[in-house]
C-alpha cells in the first residue's frame, strides 16, 4: 500500500504562504492522480485523492477536468462506504457537468440512495434527473402511494407499459372515490388473441364494480378476486390490492 502520508506531502506544496510562486497545479494534479492509482485497491482514500484532483482542476477552469475527477471521487468513495463524501461529490458534479450527461449522473446518485434504502431520498433525485418511473418505483417500494400516483401525471401514455397501466389504475382504485373517479377501460390494450391480458382486464373492471357495489355478499366476492387477480399482478400491485379489499371491506 502506498503512503497516504504522501497526500499531505502533495498538499503542502498548495500551501503559498512559504513559496515565491504560484504552485504548478498541473503538476500537484497529476500527483493527486498518480496517488489514486496507487490507492486503488483502498477505495476511500483513492477517492479522496480524486477529490483533491477535482479542486486542482477547478481552480485551473478545467471544468470536464474537475466533473471527471468528481466522478471518480464519488464512484470510489461509494464503493469505500463512504456515503456521505460521495453523495457531496456527486453534488458538485451535478453544478458543473454538461448538460447530455446530467441524466446519467442523476442516476447514479439516486441508486446510491436505493442501495442505501434511502427510499424517499432517492425518488427525488430521480425527479430531479426526469427519471419518473424510476422515482415511482422508489415511493411504491416505501408505500408513498400519493406522490407515485402524482408522479404518473408526469409520464405520457406511450412511455407506459401494460404494467404500469395496471399499477395507475389500481392507484386510482385506491386512492380516489370509485364512483367519482373517471377510469380508462380496458386497463391495457391488447389483440383480442391475448387472452391472459383479455382475463386481467376483465378481473380489473370486476374489482372496480366490486368496489362500487353495495351487496350484501361482498366477502365472498372479495375472496374470489384475490385469488384470480394474486398470481397476475407483481408484489406492489398485490399490497394494493390487499389496500383495496381490506379498506372497501371495512366501509
Amino acid at each position: 500500500m502506498s503512503d497516504f502520508s504522501q497526500y499531505k506531502i502533495i498538499s503542502g506544496k498548495l500551501k503559498k504562504r512559504f513559496l515565491l510562486r504560484k504552485p504548478n497545479l498541473n503538476e500537484v494534479s497529476e500527483q493527486f492522480l498518480a496517488l489514486s492509482r496507487d490507492l486503488k485497491d483502498f477505495k476511500a482514500y483513492s477517492g479522496y485523492c480524486c477529490l483533491a484532483v477535482a479542486r486542482c482542476e477547478h481552480s485551473m477552469a478545467n471544468t470536464s477536468a474537475e466533473v471527471n475527477a468528481l466522478l471518480d471521487s464519488a464512484r470510489l468513495l461509494r464503493d469505500g462506504n463512504q456515503l456521505n463524501g460521495a453523495i457531496s461529490a456527486y453534488r458538485h458534479a451535478i453544478k458543473s457537468a454538461d448538460p447530455a450527461i446530467l441524466t446519467s449522473i442523476y442516476a447514479e446518485l439516486a441508486n446510491l440512495y436505493k442501495r442505501d434504502n434511502r427510499y424517499v431520498e432517492a425518488s427525488h433525485v430521480f425527479i430531479e434527473g426526469h427519471l419518473f418511473k424510476e422515482a415511482i418505483d422508489c415511493y411504491l417500494r416505501c408505500s408513498q402511494w400519493e406522490k407515485a400516483l402524482e408522479c404518473y401525471s408526469n409520464i405520457s401514455v406511450d412511455q407506459m407499459n401494460g404494467s404500469d397501466f395496471v399499477t395507475l389504475f389500481l392507484l386510482k382504485l385506491y386512492l380516489t372515490d370509485p364512483n367519482k373517479c373517471e377510469f380508462d377501460l380496458p386497463v391495457i390494450d391488447c389483440h383480442p388473441e391475448n387472452e391472459e391480458l383479455m382475463d386481467l382486464n376483465i378481473m380489473l373492471e370486476s374489482l372496480l364494480i366490486w368496489t362500487q357495489s353495495k351487496s350484501d355478499d361482498k366477502n365472498q366476492m372479495s375472496d374470489s378476486l384475490a385469488v384470480q387477480l394474486f398470481p397476475k399482478l407483481n408484489g406492489h400491485q398485490n399490497q394494493l390490492l390487499y389496500l383495496i379489499l381490506t379498506e372497501n371491506m371495512m366501509e
